[in-house]
């Protein structure tokens, strides 16, 4: 829509409210939901072309880099990929609106400005992660261990940007740069306490404690999403879970199914209690894949292939009734709560229980 058609309709609206004819409160909400309408309809050929022209950009960069990378100085890769970032975050800013659209609530900004300004913002921390990185393992060689320091700037520049531009790309920059940070944090305890500092190919201490690591980020980034700090709430659970689920299968037996049973419940747990069904899809995942391993390594390998299968095919069904049986579970009758007084007999009608989610969040329409 034209800024004037944009101005007329608001200077309509603008209208019926000095007539009373409605409120102004229902003038924004009418203003708004008529924008989402006008966003969400047709092709958004905006959003095509921006990640087209962003897509050109890293191909540009991408052969740049395969052509002279190894060419340029230390000093000269440093200062571009540091020269990128506030190139992407300006260009995120610009794709957003500007800092004036950028103020306004969230569900006011339109979607393919978030997602490409987010996504913008996003390519800034890789940018900025990509710049320390090379400063300290080129021109400060003596520096132990620049993983840590890398990946907490990539992800300062993440959470700013998400901060500015709440949306799903930004989400997921910010998980990415705290794995590293994590990477990080879990290499110097490793080295602190004498073992070797790699990530997977290690020990089985070493993949206890990098596996109890990202369990614990997993668990954060599950517990910042429930917490209401993020808009995106099903994307974060989705990456925590996921995390979690992932670092679990690293520990070494008996802990890795034990790791991977005991987050299938957790996500069931959490499930009755807040409803995101992202939590019930990773429950049902964890319970159909740790079944089967307990099974196999409390018997040395000795089940065929097909029992595991058949196992599991059990445990997903079985899994899946539950899931279904809980989900409804949460939903009131359609006369109220059962064995409620019905109105008319003396008592007050029955109220429907408090929402366990929040009704915006289309992750949570399940």
């Amino acid at each position: 829509m034209s800024d004037d058609a944009r101005r007329s309709r608001e200077e309509a609206l603008g209208r019926l409210v000095e007539r009373g004819v409605i409120t102004a409160e229902q003038a924004q909400a009418v203003s708004g939901e008529l924008d989402r309408a006008q966003t969400s309809s047709g092709v958004r050929w905006s959003e095509v072309v921006g990640y087209i022209g962003g897509g050109l950009l890293l191909a540009a960069v991408a052969t740049f880099a395969a052509t002279s990378w190894e060419d340029l100085g230390d000093a000269t890769r440093v200062a571009l990929l540091a020269a990128a970032v506030p190139v992407l975050a300006l260009a995120g800013m610009a794709m957003a609106g500007g800092p004036k659209a950028m103020a306004v609530p969230r569900d006011r900004l339109p979607k393919v400005r978030r997602r490409v300004g987010g996504t913008l913002f996003a390519l800034a921390s890789v940018a900025a992660l990509a710049a320390v990185q090379v400063f300290f393992s080129s021109m400060l060689p003596l520096w132990e261990d620049p993983l840590l320091v890398a990946g907490g700037a990539g992800l300062v520049v993440a959470v700013g940007g998400y901060a500015l531009v709440r949306s799903a790309p930004g989400v997921v920059a910010t998980w990415a740069m705290s794995t590293v940070v994590v990477a990080g944090m879990l290499r110097r305890t490793l080295e602190t306490l004498g073992m070797s500092g790699g990530i997977l190919f290690a020990g089985s201490d070493e993949m206890a404690i990098n596996g109890t690591g990202y369990i614990l980020l997993g668990a954060v980034w599950i517990a910042v999403a429930l917490s209401g700090l993020l808009a995106e709430r099903g994307t974060a659970i989705g990456l925590g879970a996921g995390t979690a689920l992932a670092a679990a299968e690293v520990l070494p037996s008996p802990g890795s199914y034990l790791g991977v049973l005991g987050l299938a419940a957790a996500f069931f747990g959490l499930y009755a209690w807040r409803r995101a069904g992202v939590l019930l899809v990773f429950g049902t995942i964890a319970a159909t894949v740790g079944v089967p391993q307990m099974v196999w390594e409390l018997t040395d390998g000795q089940v065929s292939a097909a029992a595991i299968l058949a196992i599991a095919g059990a445990v997903l069904l079985g899994v899946s009734w539950a899931g279904v049986r809980l989900h409804r579970s949460g939903r009131p009758a359609p006369g109220g709560e059962a064995g409620a007084p019905t109105p008319g007999q003396g008592q007050a009608p029955p109220q429907p229980p408090a929402p366990k989610v929040d009704p915006r969040d289309p992750d949570e329409r399940l």
